[in-house]
């Protein structure tokens, strides 16, 4: 598909954005109540949203968002719809494509006005709120699932960069950042990414799933390589705090699998009480919390990229006996290792 295809659909109002709009001419006296109700009768799910937003669930999963054997969603963000406060489980990435939009963050109260080019990359758990009233803007949110964001920061950012710092933060801790706004307006490279994810989503294949990931990855990277001088982190927690966890992380990350906090004091030149002290300020969690994290999420990653058996597995990521690794995997995931590779096997074979 040209990529004036897919501006062209883009602008284009979906039946969802053509009720939001009616509802609009409702307010302004321009429709009568009884007969936008009488012409949107077979949308009741939509309708109620419009009339009462507050009912809207207030934390989203990626699961409601991204669709069976996708690792990668684009979603437009309809124009007109009722504003209304939520958080997610996940990272999400709001890309305005053309045009404006406000998102208003509850905690502080911090008003963002978004413009062309904009790309703001908000943490899980800040509930925020987000308003598109413009016709001609396009705003595209970009879901990734959890799974899949570790083997990207695995592979794309990891460094010292404060990109990487930022998701680090959350990845391993809870007293990240809670967003990060880039000015990409000038960049001709970041839309071309977005219009080809775009592509491979409207006319998949078996492959577009694995290239979705890549040039979202590529988009990371172009990020983290050419940041703005109008990019803006909103910081939170004291610079001392910030080095010493990404001092943390680091050393965690290269000896997950022999780690101890003794090891870990002893490199950091700190004693194993004080140590445990600033891990627990600085990130949030404290060291055993940390290294099960990790684990865990390096046991999904070999679960998915290699044939290796559970046991072999467990041992790899420190682990001596199998049955610790799948309880804690269950606690996290909700499910066994094995029925997690299961899964994701049926769902790869479903797509071919």
């Amino acid at each position: 598909m040209l990529h004036t295809e897919i501006v062209f659909r883009l602008f284009e109002r979906t039946r969802e954005e053509l009720l939001y709009a009616d509802y609009q001419r409702v307010l302004a006296g321009e429709m009568s109540l009884a007969v936008w109700e009488e012409k949107w009768k077979e949308d009741a799910s939509r309708i109620s949203i419009v009339r009462s937003p507050e009912k809207m669930p207030k934390l989203l999963t990626e699961d409601s968002f991204i669709p069976q054997g996708m690792d990668v969603y684009l979603e437009k963000a309809p124009r007109f719809a009722p504003v209304f406060r939520h958080r997610h489980t996940f990272f999400e990435l709001v890309y305005v494509f053309n045009g404006h939009c406000r998102i208003f963050f509850t905690a502080d109260g911090r008003d963002l006005l978004l413009n062309t080019g904009a790309f703001l990359i908000i943490a899980p758990e800040y509930e925020h709120l987000i308003d598109i009233d413009d016709e001609n803007s396009i705003v595209l949110n970009i879901i990734i699932r959890s799974s899949t964001f570790w083997s990207i920061w695995q592979n794309t950012l990891r460094g010292n960069t404060p990109v990487s710092r930022f998701f680090k933060s959350h990845l391993f801790g809870r007293n990240g950042i809670p967003y990060i706004l880039f000015d990409t307006e000038t960049s001709s490279d970041i839309q071309y990414y977005i219009l080809e994810s775009l592509n491979e989503q409207f006319e998949p294949d078996e492959f577009s799933n694995a290239v979705k990931i890549n040039l979202i990855s590529m988009i990371f990277t172009l990020l983290c390589r050419h940041p703005s001088s109008k990019t803006t982190f909103m910081e939170s927690g004291d610079g001392k705090n910030s080095e010493v966890a990404d001092q943390v992380i680091s050393y965690m990350l290269l000896h997950f699998r022999d780690c101890s906090l003794e090891s870990l004091s002893e490199h950091l030149h700190y004693t194993t009480n004080y140590c445990s002290k600033v891990i627990k300020e600085s990130l949030g969690l404290s060291y055993s919390e940390i290294l099960k994290e990790i684990r865990v999420q390096k046991t999904a990653e070999l679960l998915l990229t290699t044939t290796m058996k559970i046991a072999d597995i467990s041992e790899h990521v420190g682990y001596r006996n199998p049955e610790t690794l799948i309880r804690v995997f269950r606690k996290h995931f909700g499910i066994t290792p094995a029925e997690y590779r299961k899964g994701k096997k049926q769902v790869s074979a479903g797509e071919g």
